[in-house]
């Protein structure tokens, strides 16, 4: 089985890819999406998921969340009683956690590999450290695939295989931009971009500092810099935390209210009195907010269009992905400014993961790289007959090419699928193709081979595999130039610049050689050029980032 991971900001999902179909995994208690939130108990059991985004409701101090957005630094979250924990481990119990959903819908299976979406906007240190949770979670073979990516071909399995479309990606704590070509459902995506600080967190801290805060002054005695007191570090947390729901429940109803009791605030104002919170947030008020941040989102979605040579006629639709994509706001502005319109057939909520373990079961996995396996195979059997096919492909057919080296005179081959459908029968020498109907997922074809008299001939029948896949990557773009710094002209004049070997956008993995006359000798250190000859190739070495 392969497996596809949305590590997300606000909640994180997983899909599993076998025998051809894709399955959702869902949390113990039915939902499709776990939250990515993690809290330890007294006894120092661990909990992922709804009990600990509850918790934070009511009781925030010593709960992890909103750690995607921290990866890749040396900052610790305040856990449990008295304790710490980083962003990197806390991301490692949500995908431990992730693992055991598996583990209770279907039992132990063996994983073949499993692809991690992560923004487009990641830096290679955020980057790692994925890797490095990931490693700690005790996955084995894992790669990392950008979110857009996930998204462009989950948006596949039920859309047009065919266009040119742009995959608006606005999740809890980033935005990306993706500008996609699908052709025939193998896709290939043209230029992407990325705001690393743009999402439904930032949201949230809006409405607290616009409506909680100004409520706050008018009814307590408050120091101007309360939020950052630890007195009423408690009564803020649990705002921001019910301002994340209340910024949810907008997205169906037109009012909400905000509200923290006396009991669960545990705090008093410089008069003494005891303070609650009720705020009442209505739809507009969080739209004329946000406004100025989705457009902002827009602006980089037209740089992205106006920047490749195309304008809003060339794009087929707009696919809508994250959780804060669902709100009415995003899902009718986005469409209307930049005249494309939306596809929301997608669940923005599960997609990434979903196109995730497309991704992954496309590839094959060998330690910790992998390789695209080849969408063309042949088979090779006796009485000089082989069989060139179509092995794996996005389209409703596909062809099987029936060859002969000239020793299979009298011979006459038949097609026969698993579903019942018939194809004939012709001769071998004839050097036939069958074309064949697909269904999703596998299709098995076997092909016998018979001699003049009717007598089957083993040696040359064979059974042939065909997966109907519902999109294919044809490759993913470099999401930052990758450079080195080398110095020109003579000793006198010598001046430095910067030699690029993977430019911005070019598809990867890509591989390559540089020749170079290094400047001065070189001295060996370990991972590093290990000789000290005037010459030296340089290698580029790193973990695979598709």
């Amino acid at each position: 089985m392969y497996l596809g991971i949305d590590l997300g900001t606000s909640n994180s999902a997983i899909v599993g890819h076998r025998s051809g179909a894709l399955e959702l995994f869902k949390t113990i208690t039915g939902e499709d999406v776990l939250p990515s939130v993690l809290m330890t108990d007294r006894r120092g059991s661990r909990y992922v998921g709804k009990r600990a985004y509850d918790q934070l409701q009511t009781s925030p101090k010593g709960i992890a969340s909103r750690f995607k957005r921290l990866l890749g630094t040396s900052t610790v979250l305040p856990f449990g009683a008295d304790g710490n924990i980083s962003p990197e481990e806390a991301s490692a119990e949500v995908l431990r956690q992730l693992l055991k959903q598996v583990d209770a819908a279907i039992g132990a299976v063996g994983i073949e590999g499993t692809v991690i979406t992560v923004p487009a906007a990641f830096n290679q240190m955020q980057s790692e450290a994925t890797i490095r949770a990931a490693e700690a979670a005790g996955l084995e073979r894992v790669a990392l695939l950008q979110e857009p990516i996930a998204a462009a071909l989950a948006s596949l399995e039920r859309g047009s295989k065919n266009g040119l479309f742009l995959v608006y990606d606005l999740g809890g704590g980033t935005f990306d931009v993706a500008l996609v070509r699908a052709v025939n459902g193998s896709v290939s995506i043209e230029a992407h971009e990325g705001i690393n600080m743009l999402g439904g967190s930032d949201f949230d801290r809006m409405i607290v500092d616009s409506a909680v805060r100004p409520w706050l002054a008018r009814n307590y005695k408050l120091p101007a810099d309360a939020q950052r007191q630890p007195a009423y570090q408690r009564l803020f947390a649990i705002a921001k935390a019910n301002a994340e729901r209340a910024k949810i429940e907008l997205s169906t109803a037109t009012e909400t209210t905000i509200f923290v009791s006396e009991d669960d605030a545990r705090a008093t104002d410089d008069g003494g009195a005891d303070i609650f919170l009720e705020v009442t947030v209505t739809r507009g008020e969080l739209e004329r907010l946000i406004t100025d941040k989705i457009d902002q989102s827009i602006a980089l979605c037209r740089k992205v269009i106006i920047g490749n040579g195309y304008t809003a006629d060339d794009i087929d639709r707009v696919v809508l992905i994250g959780g804060p994509s669902r709100m009415p706001l995003v899902r009718e502005r986005v469409p209307r400014e930049l005249g494309v319109p939306a596809d929301l057939e997608v669940d923005p909520m599960t997609a990434v993961a979903r196109g995730a373990a497309i991704y992954a079961e496309g590839r094959e996995w060998s330690s910790q790289t992998s390789s695209r396996k080849a969408m063309r195979q042949r088979h090779d059997a006796g009485a000089e007959v082989s069989y060139d096919y179509e092995a794996r492909t996005s389209k409703d057919e596909a062809r099987i090419r029936v060859v002969s080296a000239g020793g299979a005179q009298g011979l006459r081959v038949a097609a026969m699928a698993d579903d019942g459908r018939d194809y004939g029968e012709q001769l071998v020498a004839d050097k036939p193709v069958f074309t064949v109907q697909l269904r999703s997922g596998e299709t098995r074809v076997t092909m016998t081979v018979t001699d003049a008299q009717g007598h089957r001939q083993v040696a040359a029948s064979a059974e042939l595999l065909i997966t109907k896949l519902a999109a294919i990557a044809a490759g993913a773009p470099c999401t930052h130039t990758i450079a080195i710094k080398i110095q020109t002209g003579d000793e006198s004049r010598a001046k430095n610049g910067l030699l690029p070997l993977i430019r911005k956008g070019e598809t990867l993995p890509k591989k390559g050689v540089e020749s170079l006359r290094s400047a001065r000798d070189l001295l060996a250190m370990a991972g590093s050029i290990s000789n000290s000859s005037s010459k030296q190739k340089v290698f580029l070495s790193q973990r695979t980032i598709f």
